[in-house]
C-alpha cells in the first residue's frame, strides 16, 4: 500500500520539477544568435556610369546625322535628370580634340552642358559620353528574418526602420547628399534687413480689413 506521505513527497517533487522548468529560458533557436545591429536598416549609396560611344566616319571631324540621333536615343533612356553629371572622353587619335568638341557642340544643342573632359586609352576615333550618377539601393524589406515571438532578450524587430529608410532613399533628389551634405550659401543680409527698414520707417502697410471675412457685409 502506498502511504500517504509518499504520495506527498512526489507531489511536491513533480511540482518542484515544473516550476524550475517554468523559470528555465526555453532554447529558440531563431533568436538565439539575434543581435540588434541585424536589424539595422541603411541606404546604399553607389556612384554608376552609363556609357555611349559617339562613332565617326573615317577622317571626318563632324558627327553623322544617325549618330546624332542615337546620341539623342541614349540620353533619353538614361533619364538624365538632377544630380547627374555628364562627361566627355576621347583618346589619342587623330582628330580626337576636333571630334570632342563636335559631340560638345551637339550636346550644346540638345540643352545639355558638360562638366569636365576625360581622356583614356581608347584609340578607335569613337568619343565617349558618360552619364554619371548615385543610385540609391533600398534595404532588403520587408525584413521578417526575426520573430515576433519567443524573444526573452526583448531585442530590436528585424523590420524597425524599414519604411522610414526605404521612403526616404525614395524621396531624396540627389543620392549624393546622403553621402555628404552641401555648405550653405552666404546669407542675404539685406532682404532680412529691409522688415525692419520698412518698420523704422513707418512703411508697413496695413492689413485689409475689407476683405476679411469677419467684416464681409451680407
Amino acid at each position: 500500500m502506498i502511504s500517504f506521505q509518499f504520495v506527498r513527497n512526489a507531489s511536491l517533487a513533480v511540482a518542484a520539477v515544473g516550476f524550475a522548468a517554468a523559470c528555465t529560458p526555453i532554447p529558440d533557436s531563431h533568436n538565439m544568435h539575434w543581435s540588434p545591429p541585424e536589424a539595422k536598416k541603411e541606404n546604399k549609396i553607389d556612384w554608376v556610369e552609363l556609357e555611349h560611344d559617339v562613332l565617326f566616319e573615317p577622317g571626318s571631324k563632324k558627327i553623322s546625322t544617325a549618330e546624332q540621333r542615337r546620341l539623342r536615343d541614349f540620353l533619353a533612356r538614361s533619364k538624365f535628370g538632377y544630380g547627374d553629371k555628364l562627361f566627355v572622353s576621347a583618346g589619342d587619335f587623330a582628330f580626337a580634340d576636333e571630334r570632342r568638341k563636335a559631340v560638345n557642340s551637339a550636346l550644346t544643342g540638345l540643352g545639355f552642358r558638360t562638366v569636365s573632359q576625360l581622356k583614356d586609352n581608347d584609340d578607335s576615333g569613337a568619343v565617349t559620353v558618360v552619364i554619371g550618377r548615385y543610385v540609391v539601393t533600398a534595404p532588403n524589406c520587408p525584413d521578417w528574418r526575426k520573430p515576433a515571438d519567443a524573444d526573452r532578450g526583448n531585442t530590436t524587430m528585424s523590420n524597425h526602420g524599414c519604411a522610414t529608410v526605404t521612403n526616404f532613399g525614395a524621396m531624396v533628389a540627389n543620392p549624393q547628399d546622403l553621402l555628404r551634405g552641401r555648405a550653405m550659401g552666404p546669407a542675404d543680409g539685406d532682404a532680412a534687413s529691409l522688415a525692419i527698414r520698412r518698420y523704422k520707417a513707418g512703411e508697413i502697410k496695413p492689413l485689409d480689413t475689407e476683405n476679411t471675412s469677419s467684416n464681409k457685409k451680407e
